[in-house]
């Protein structure tokens, strides 16, 4: 990210939520909760987004509803056990809804915020504030068309798969093509190796 004013937390007003998604890219933005919680829920509509009639305003329908997901505040519920090993009532603990928030361009940009009283939050270096509504349903409707939404990390991690499979059964080929004639090239290169470093 570009430099919001330094390592300062000073002129955030507002707390990141466990809910809000933070717009952007890299391992820090797409390993936070709320990211990882917004790929559970448009994973959940990807299928109705694909057979969805564009005409209808189905597709349309499907990203708004992702958003009021993500907006909607929402009830958690925990129980507190009690010393003598009876269970005590339910408490309601309310969570705020969740913000669609960006990286802000510049301390200016941060600053018109402040003044207009919308929330800026600090994460990892940088200050993050709210987009609109039609930002925010944009990017819902551009994650639900995307073929899928597993994390770069993830992505990483299959590639790594992928090519130490692909690199056994290349291997493989060699040794069943050869009969053993690769194995045998290898230990002739190895034994003038050894006799070279012997003399």
């Amino acid at each position: 990210g570009g430099d919001n004013g330094g390592n300062s937390k000073v002129y955030a007003n507002s707390d990141l939520r466990p809910n809000d998604v933070l717009l952007g890219r890299g391992k820090g933005v797409q390993l936070f909760e709320g990211n990882v919680a917004f790929r559970k829920v448009i994973e959940s509509r990807k299928d109705a987004y694909a057979s969805a009639d564009q005409k209808c305003g189905d597709k349309i329908r499907l990203a708004r509803e992702v958003y009021e997901i993500i907006r909607s505040p929402s009830a958690r519920y925990t129980s507190n056990g009690s010393s003598n090993g009876q269970q005590q009532p339910y408490q309601q603990h309310q969570q705020l809804g969740g913000r669609f928030l960006k990286q802000a361009e510049s301390i200016e940009a941060v600053s018109a915020e402040l003044r207009s009283d919308r929330p800026v939050c600090y994460y990892r270096g940088s200050y993050w504030v709210e987009v609109s509504e039609n930002v925010a349903v944009d990017k819902c409707k551009t994650a639900l068309r995307q073929k899928d939404a597993i994390s770069r990390p993830q992505q990483q991690q299959q590639k790594r798969e992928t090519t130490g499979k692909r690199m056994g059964q290349l291997l493989n080929n060699v040794d069943e093509d050869e009969g053993g004639a690769a194995a045998g090239a290898v230990a002739a290169v190895g034994g003038d190796t050894t006799a070279s470093a012997s003399a």
